[in-house]
């Protein structure tokens, strides 16, 4: 779902109605954005499966459902979060 999301530099529209422009997440405090965030971090990994699965390897897809990681994943883990976060537009706090 696409929403008022000026091209990543701000949350996707789905997690937070009220912030409509890039001017007014700039003029929120880190706390305010927070909120924001919360709900989406929460949910970050169904909604990076949902969106990339095809692009995914086996493990990736097993990793984000759930499984286990061994000590050397922690960065493939690491490396889709912080993918997660700039196809949200969080990855300018």
């Amino acid at each position: 779902m696409s929403g008022d999301n000026l091209h990543g530099t701000q949350p996707d529209i789905r997690y937070s109605v009220n912030v409509h422009h890039e001017e007014e997440w700039e003029k929120m405090s880190v706390s305010q954005k927070m909120e924001i965030m919360s709900p989406a971090i929460k949910k970050w990994e169904q909604d990076f499966l949902q969106k990339n699965r095809s692009k995914l390897s086996k493990r990736e897809v097993s990793i984000l459902e759930g499984a286990d990681l061994k000590s050397h994943e922690g960065m493939i883990y690491g490396r889709m979060y912080a993918q997660w976060k700039i196809d949200s537009g969080f990855d300018s706090l």
